[in-house]
């Protein structure tokens, strides 16, 4: 339950909400190498910290007793590790810290965090974004700083309020004197209230490698400055997820969040867990898109599909192995009508039949400019009735396929035979058998 503010608490958070002046102002090497830790308990992602962080494994055990009974879907290990980045102890704690190792340019610093980091982030993956206005600031002139126009990457993780009447008493900002409040409007902000040792802010967590767009700069008198900003997306991923594709189970039915599996102590993971939409923003920037054996639902083919109509960078999607079915070829294939640039697409291991090829034939017969070199079909149930299609798509003069996968079908012999002939025409390699 939430306690009233007071000036006590206000003074134990003020050191998180008010470090914006220690951000680096510049871009770093990206966050990485952590999501290849195993995912375990508190007690066994701080042990790498024991050297670096005061007392730490006396707090951790407090954090743990706190966090017995905890919300939101996540595990005590998970909520402790929230609950942990919270307290704030002398002479340095967990989130100075860590904050001081995420925006150095010695990424080596990081390292000790990496098992850490996975259980907290793990955590935080799971908490649903947020789109708030929230506030931040600083008993300093920053403006000179942030210039109208330019994007900045805050590489700690940042604490924000909700309540510019928490920033406005005198033990964060105060009405008078020189200051500089940040009113930022975020996409992915995390409310981690149910998971904090302090509850009086509704604190409001933005993660770590946020960037932000400074849209406008007010000197409103009395040292008070004012910047506006907006959350954006990087060009490419500056912080990777806490999770590796590999890690996600491979079986028809996955583990409930919070759940273990059989014979393992760690919770397991499922793509139902992970929010579609920050596998996708990893994504963007890469040539290739890797979404095989995943348990991707055609509601997620829609969110992939949506992505990669305007999409310049991605050369190769690989959506195999999934059990799709028809339903969603269609939206692959509203795709392809616009997409300018995806040069490989893998289908194979699904269930598309000839209703899906029929959608994907006549997608590539609409874009004249369409790029598809590489098309892979194999094990999707297609037979003879799709031959007369596949022959049409093969004799279209833009076509710029070169290789064709469709092997493992319902064709007959004399199908084949039809097909085989035409691809060697064509000078396509095609693979039948």
């Amino acid at each position: 339950m939430a306690s009233k503010y007071t000036p006590e608490s206000g003074k134990n958070q003020l050191k998180r909400i008010t470090d914006v002046q220690y951000e680096p102002g510049k871009l770093l090497m990206p966050i990485e190498g952590y999501e290849k830790m195993k995912l375990g308990s508190l007690e066994e992602a701080i042990e790498f910290l024991v050297a670096i962080v005061p007392d730490i494994r006396r707090k951790a055990y407090i954090a743990k007793q706190r966090c017995q009974e905890p919300k939101d879907g996540l595990t005590s290990d998970e909520s402790a590790s929230i609950f942990l980045y919270t307290m704030e102890w002398d002479p340095d704690c967990v989130y100075s810290l860590l904050n001081r190792a995420l925006r150095s340019e010695k990424r080596q610093a990081l390292r000790p965090w990496f098992s850490y980091l996975k259980l907290m982030l793990s955590a935080l993956w799971k908490l649903p974004s947020h789109k708030l206005v929230v506030y931040r600031g600083v008993k300093l002139d920053l403006s000179a700083e942030y210039s109208i126009g330019k994007t900045t990457i805050w590489w700690g993780f940042s604490s924000t309020t909700q309540s510019i009447q928490v920033l406005e008493s005198e033990q964060f900002l105060g009405k008078t004197g020189i200051r500089t409040l940040f009113d930022i409007q975020c996409s992915n902000a995390k409310i981690i209230r149910n998971h904090s040792y302090y509850t009086a802010e509704d604190e409001a967590l933005l993660l770590p490698a946020t960037q932000l767009e400074i849209t406008g700069k007010l000197d409103s008198g009395n040292g008070l400055h004012i910047i506006t900003m907006k959350e954006t997306e990087p060009v490419f991923p500056l912080l990777e997820p806490p999770f590796l594709l590999s890690e996600i189970k491979k079986k028809s039915k996955a583990t409930p969040v919070g759940s273990k599996s059989k014979g393992s102590k760690f919770p397991a993971i499922s793509i139902q867990d992970v929010d579609i939409h920050h596998m996708i923003n990893n994504m963007k920037g890469s040539d290739r898109w890797d979404f095989k054996d995943q348990q991707v639902t055609a509601d997620d083919v829609k969110l992939i599909a949506n992505e990669l109509k305007t999409d310049r960078n991605c050369r190769e999607l690989d959506i195999s192995k999934n059990g799709l079915t028809s339903a969603a070829v269609h939206y692959l294939s509203a795709m392809l009508k616009e997409n300018m640039t995806l040069e490989k697409l893998y289908l194979g291991q699904n269930q598309i039949g000839d209703d899906g090829l029929r959608a994907l034939c006549e997608a590539l017969k609409a874009h004249e400019k369409n790029t598809l070199e590489v098309l892979s079909l194999e094990f999707n149930r297609i037979t003879d009735r799709s031959v007369p299609r596949i022959i049409e798509i093969l004799n279209l003069p833009n076509l710029t396929l070169n290789a064709l996968f469709i092997h493992s079908n319902r064709l007959s012999e004399d199908s084949k035979q039809k097909l085989t002939v035409l691809a060697k025409t064509r000078n396509i390699w095609i693979r039948l058998d």
